[in-house]
């Protein structure tokens, strides 16, 4: 075969010895024609062929014992193998060799093998696929972008998955946590191996809206490049009743040890704005005379408003239509 040809494959091409033992058909010293091994399995070819024992030293000690080619198969022609292998870094992956014979010895004879990692071939697209249709659950792949989203990321995120698969990771977050996320991802597309979780995320939607998500994320390999593998939830509504329940309590305390009803006011106004997330608080009280609202306290921004405008609690005038006058 052409070695122009066999360095383009997208597949580890070997040559070997197979030999039989047993009643089973061993192949040994492997030598690697092309350099998808090194993607595959981190090994070099020079590597691999320095150590005769580098395919036992490396396959998982429960597949040793299975991890042959039938005899009746490979001697006929082709035979197939699966087993799961350690690669240099320390991770398994699961190998499916597929091999020819070429020469027709008996008790030992040349092969030439081909080893796919099976997660690439897509074995585990029932997982995706369960995994693409999870509710609620917003799972997303990223390398220096996202390579991968499913429906309930999109969701949660305000895009569809096509657009999200044009973002960067750091893209969707809100804008005082980018740099930490950006060192997240340096970190992760080097290899290293961590964890994070991030019990609150602040993240912006493709409409703008500002969401509170859950978020775990670990490093994994997607084509055989290191990745980021995440997984978050949409706490924002659960968050707000929280901080509602929360502001509730706080307010009761005020009523209990406030002095007059004007501190009492103001310290309610100053909560809803610091704790509520409101940006202005005001409250008014109607005058009987000339039945327009008249402010008492205002907290937060924007009090040039409350000087502007006019609330009547008559709804004979325009003043008094609204949600404000209505109400009262």
């Amino acid at each position: 075969m052409d070695r122009d040809v066999i360095a383009g494959l997208p597949v580890a091409v070997y040559s070997g010895l197979a030999q039989l033992k047993g009643g089973r058909i061993f192949v040994r010293d492997l030598r690697f024609l092309n350099r998808c091994i090194e993607r595959l399995t981190g090994f070099t070819p020079e590597e691999i062929e320095s150590n005769p024992r580098w395919w036992e030293e490396n396959v998982h000690e429960e597949d040793r014992d299975r991890a042959f080619f039938r005899c009746e198969d490979l001697r006929e022609g082709v035979g197939v193998r699966t087993f799961r292998f350690r690669r240099k870094e320390g991770d398994y992956l699961l190998i499916r060799d597929t091999a020819g014979n070429l020469d027709c010895g008996e008790e030992e004879f040349e092969v030439l093998g081909v080893w796919e990692a099976l997660e690439e071939e897509g074995e585990c697209r029932e997982v995706f696929e369960a995994i693409d249709r999870a509710p609620a659950v917003g799972i997303l792949i990223y390398r220096d972008r996202i390579v991968y989203a499913n429906r309930a990321a999109a969701d949660i995120l305000g895009y569809s998955p096509e657009e999200l698969l044009s973002l960067r990771p750091e893209d969707v977050v809100a804008e005082e946590f980018k740099e930490k996320v950006r060192e997240t991802i340096a970190r992760r597309l080097k290899g290293e191996q961590f964890e994070n979780l991030y019990k609150e995320l602040p993240v912006v939607t493709g409409e703008g809206v500002r969401k509170i998500i859950s978020l775990f994320s670990r490093t994994v390999r997607w084509k055989g490049e290191p990745a980021g593998f995440v997984i978050f939830l949409d706490v924002t509504k659960r968050k707000r009743y929280e901080r509602f329940f929360r502001v509730l309590r706080d307010v009761n305390q005020l009523i209990i040890s406030a002095v007059d009803e004007r501190e009492l006011l103001d310290r309610i106004c100053e909560l809803l704005v610091k704790e509520a997330g409101f940006r202005m608080v005001w409250v008014g009280v109607p005058d009987p005379e000339t039945h327009y609202v008249v402010p008492l306290n205002i907290c937060g921004y924007g009090r040039d408003y409350v000087s502007r405008v006019r609330i009547s609690t008559d709804a004979s005038v325009p003043e008094g239509r609204g949600p404000t006058g209505t109400a009262l």
